[in-house]
């Protein structure tokens, strides 16, 4: 069984045209996702990432958090994904915890004594002579997130998820759902949550194209996405599809 980053540069060599991601105006093919993983891997390394290293990632819906997750599992480090809205004390204790390498944040924030970086430069890292080969060999068994409970009912605790168990959990999924190739599906939560990140694993798995959209504040968006790109699917939590019943009545039903 393939790791899930194997997967995409598969996708990128059989249908490289094809939709994979959506994100504005920035639409990226599964080839140019695949060339911005190893452009982002290209800059973990020159930061002297390696197998078994640990990267923070705290951003919402952004292409440049799908490259720099991709190009993590790429170099065989280990992903960890924060909310980028965290409180400063929040982000330290996470980070002193895990002692990730490098910490690539949306917005400006000291991180302990980490060093931090514009998560965009993972999106937009000039190409170089030296751009990063194949990915490092991954055993299914090998740790790729780390995921951070909220902390509701006490100290958050980190769950560490293997290649083979989020790609298990994705085929499931998949199975149930039905997600096939070629679906489209509007995702207006944030990839930093298990919830987005999980839709995200699960589009990839399939070779289907996900549509972000940040949040649920202009519903207007999600309905113009959906029809742009016919897309077949939205994936929210029952907050978010209340918000969307509240602020725009049947249309959800059209």
């Amino acid at each position: 069984m393939m790791t899930l980053v194997r997967i995409l540069y598969q996708h990128a060599q059989t249908h490289p045209t094809e939709l994979a991601l959506v994100r504005g105006d920035d639409v990226v093919s599964w080839a140019e996702l695949a060339h911005r993983v190893r452009r982002a891997a290209t800059l973990l390394q020159s930061l002297g990432v390696r197998k078994g290293d640990r990267v923070m990632l705290a951003a919402s819906s952004t292409t440049a958090f799908v490259s720099g997750y991709f190009a993590t599992h790429h170099l065989g480090a280990v992903a960890l994904p924060v909310d980028p809205r965290s409180p400063a004390a929040r982000l330290e204790d996470i980070a002193r915890r895990a002692e990730p390498h490098a910490v690539f944040l949306a917005r400006p924030a000291k991180v302990a004594d980490f060093p931090v970086h514009d998560i965009e430069s993972l999106r937009d890292s000039a190409a170089t002579s030296h751009i990063a080969g194949e990915p490092v060999a991954s055993s299914l068994d090998d740790i790729a997130d780390i995921l951070f409970t909220s902390g509701t009912t006490g100290q958050p605790k980190g769950v560490m998820l293997s290649h083979g168990a989020i790609i298990a959990a994705a085929r499931n999924i998949n199975a149930f759902v039905g997600n096939a190739p070629g679906d489209r599906e509007v995702a207006p939560l944030p990839l930093s949550h298990s919830f987005g990140l999980g839709r995200l694993r699960c589009q990839v798995l399939a070779g289907g194209a996900l549509l972000l959209v940040n949040g649920f504040a202009m519903p207007g968006r999600l309905f113009n996405m959906m029809e742009r790109y016919e897309a077949a699917g939205l994936s929210s939590v029952p907050a978010g599809f209340d918000v969307i019943l509240r602020t725009t009545g049947n249309r959800l039903t059209d």
